[in-house]
């Protein structure tokens, strides 16, 4: 967790109880988004993605009021089903150390670092993310041996 991460997801939280829940969802949109160098993958959106994402702001929050599930870690190395880590180079800082302890954790996933993309893949990298998911599908990774076998 970093002081940014927590700024943004404040300031979200507190437009959202003001009121004001797509300049919330907006906010934290620009902010996961958000490249190093300045701008986001939300700012390069089409308007009508943006305008969609923004009119659903009410399931954003009501999802982050449900609380965040919680998956054991010790679980995650035993996933039998495809995994595919995409952790991309221009993403918030806290997004690049969330795909590094996956790693960590699930070494059977396969890991790919997408180098000029950031959290919005649909926009950044459009292409490469369709051709990465067609060959998971493809291949079948990690997919049981029992239902291969059967």
């Amino acid at each position: 967790i970093t002081p940014g991460l927590i700024r943004h997801m404040l300031t979200a939280r507190l437009l959202n109880r003001l009121g004001r829940s797509r300049r919330g969802a907006e906010h934290w949109m620009r902010y996961v988004a958000s490249y190093p160098s300045g701008g986001s993958g939300f700012d390069k959106s089409p308007v009508e993605r943006r305008e969609a994402l923004l009119d659903n702001a009410g399931g954003l929050f009501a999802d982050v009021d449900a609380g965040l599930g919680d998956v054991p870690e010790d679980r995650l190395a035993s996933m039998d089903i495809a995994t595919m880590i995409v952790d991309c180079k221009l993403s918030p800082s806290f997004l690049r150390r969330s795909c590094k302890r996956l790693r960590e954790l699930m070494p059977q996933a396969r890991t790919v670092t997408l180098e000029e993309s950031g959290h919005h893949v649909g926009i950044d990298a459009r292409e490469e993310l369709v051709a990465l998911l067609r060959d998971v599908v493809a291949r079948g990774e990690g997919a049981s041996a029992s239902a291969a076998a059967g």
